[in-house]
């Protein structure tokens, strides 16, 4: 898998362009706040500035984030109207389908029979309804539903036979509905990742269980892009957590972390892309060096970041306590 197949160039840029416009339409003003990941309210220095966002690592967890956002309710507004993301999705339907859905279904059902859960399976900002289909299909679950703010994606999944609820996570009235619920690829975007965890931890029953993926900012391709990375991309991706910020997160919010991964395939790609796209980035002589080495090379790297947690991209099982 490579970054161009699950995030076209041209479609990236549509839905980042959409995105923008929509907050400049909208207004949005910010709010300050303290670390998103461990709470720490001291004073952060100043990372760097995207589209005008200014973003702080955090002095005692080491996480990035937005300082100032805009609010909740600004943001499930924001997400309300964003349609772009139908078009994003459609572009890379068939690989996202392929390496991304159809994997993370077998994980989800590979992780209730470990943890011997069943019952009803909830997809947190389940889209279109992919993944609720996808896990439907392997026949584990006795009930599935999704939540989803954007009201046409929501309808999207909606005609493919799923009931979804149409608000944010957060807004929700929802308390113990879900055996297991999935979070893939929300965290990163939402105003507070505690509030977030702490509904998702209510919508779950006793001994439930809750997989969710986000980014953190202790992977090799942030630190060797940082505001340059792709995934710096205000308003969408506001909380970029460090691996210690994330275990802390967990702690907060009461639930028990059973296991954090990062089985990220992309982090050396994106680099070399990045480095094709502004040959004057500045990146390490050991970055500029792998770019051009050849692709076996390249996926050697990759599997070493996935084996020492040092991919952008994380994996969390967690669990309600009993």
């Amino acid at each position: 898998m490579r970054e161009a197949d699950i995030r076209p160039p041209e479609a990236y840029a549509s839905l980042l362009s959409a995105a923008r416009q929509a907050a400049v339409d909208m207004g949005m003003p910010p709010v300050p706040v303290p670390c998103p990941a461990c709470g720490w309210a001291g004073t952060s220095p100043v990372a760097f500035f995207r589209d005008e966002y200014s973003y702080a690592e955090c002095g005692q967890c080491g996480s990035l984030y937005a300082d100032s956002r805009p609010t909740a309710d600004a943001l499930a507004q924001f997400y309300g109207r964003l349609d772009a993301f139908g078009d994003f999705y459609g572009a890379s339907a068939e690989a996202r389908l392929r390496d991304i859905v159809l994997p993370r279904a077998h994980r989800i059902v590979q992780a209730s029979m470990r943890h011997g859960v069943r019952g009803t399976f909830c997809d947190i900002g389940c889209g279109p309804g992919h993944l609720l289909a996808a896990v439907e299909g392997l026949r584990w679950f006795n009930g599935h539903f999704g939540i989803e703010p954007s009201s046409a994606t929501a309808d999207a999944a909606r005609i493919l036979g799923f009931a979804v609820a149409p608000y944010a996570l957060e807004e929700g009235p929802l308390r113990q509905e879900a055996d297991f619920a999935a979070a893939f690829e929300v965290l990163e975007h939402v105003f507070s990742p505690k509030a977030f965890l702490e509904s998702a931890r209510a919508l779950l029953v006793p001994g439930g269980l809750l997989m969710l993926t986000t980014l953190t900012c202790d992977g090799w391709d942030i630190g060797e892009l940082w505001e340059r990375h792709p995934s710096v991309c205000p308003p969408l991706h506001l909380n970029l957590l460090s691996m210690q910020g994330l275990r802390d997160l967990m702690a907060r919010t009461g639930l028990e972390l059973l296991d954090i991964s990062t089985p990220g395939r992309l982090d050396a790609d994106i680099v070399r892309n990045a480095m094709a796209t502004r040959p004057d980035a500045s990146v390490s002589r050991f970055a500029r060096r792998l770019s051009s080495a050849p692709q076996e090379t390249l996926d050697a790297f990759q599997d070493f970041l996935r084996a020492h947690r040092m991919s952008s991209h994380v994996e969390i099982l967690a669990r309600r306590p009993a």
